[in-house]
């Protein structure tokens, strides 16, 4: 077994028991990716019908207000002539709603809501993913297919809570609570995929924002 990020194949294991019963997570000792075993994770059915409850409305001024802060602390690192895709944008778009109404021109992508591939055939100056990285297994995969449509000097924005630092604090993580959350990265983490990708970390809040920017 390897790490999903820098392929490392010395890892920790942290089991967690809770209501659900026991899972067990693999956490790297190099880059410390910590990653679920392959026994745990949903099917894409399973998966694709947690997302159908989220209760995150368009209209929600609650939820908007959560966007337009995150829009406001990356602001200074967009333009508003950038060619922006939001991956990931859920059941309903709120981030893109949001950054249209801002002066932004967005793009979305989702893989049960908005599965139409054709930004596979743009070039973009931003693409930003927010709460989508801790779902997906095997990240590099997913990371690969968007740096490559991301132009040079391009940034990446990935929103996800940054894992604790110790095993207890994470056994007893609000995150993992979550079934479909099945990754979970930390500043190690993210400086493993800058050195991997070639990419400059230009902007962190040490809670859940990173922004990357390619060289």
């Amino acid at each position: 077994m390897k790490c999903n990020i820098c392929e490392n194949e010395d890892l920790h294991l942290i089991e967690v028991k809770n209501k659900a019963g026991l899972k067990k997570y693999y956490k790297c000792k190099k880059c410390e990716f910590i990653f679920i075993d392959k026994a745990h994770i949903l099917t894409s059915e399973d998966e694709g019908k947690r997302y159908e409850v989220h209760n995150n409305e368009i209209s929600d001024p609650s939820y908007r207000s959560y966007f337009k802060k995150f829009i406001n602390y990356i602001e200074d690192v967009l333009d508003k002539e950038n060619n922006i895709l939001d991956y990931g944008s859920g059941p309903q778009p709120v981030l893109a709603d949001v950054m249209e109404k801002e002066g932004y021109k967005v793009d979305i992508y989702d893989k049960y809501f908005y599965n139409k591939k054709d930004y596979l055939d743009k070039m973009y100056d931003v693409i930003i993913s927010t709460e989508v990285f801790e779902h997906i297994y095997i990240p590099i995969e997913t990371l690969e297919i968007l740096l490559s449509i991301l132009k040079k000097n391009g940034k990446l924005i990935l929103m996800t809570a940054v894992s604790p630092p110790t095993d207890e604090e994470f056994k007893k993580w609000w995150y993992i609570q979550d079934a479909t959350h099945v990754v979970f990265y930390n500043k190690k983490t993210f400086d493993a995929i800058s050195r991997k990708y070639n990419l400059d970390i230009i902007k962190y809040n040490h809670k859940n924002i990173i922004v990357f920017q390619r060289r």
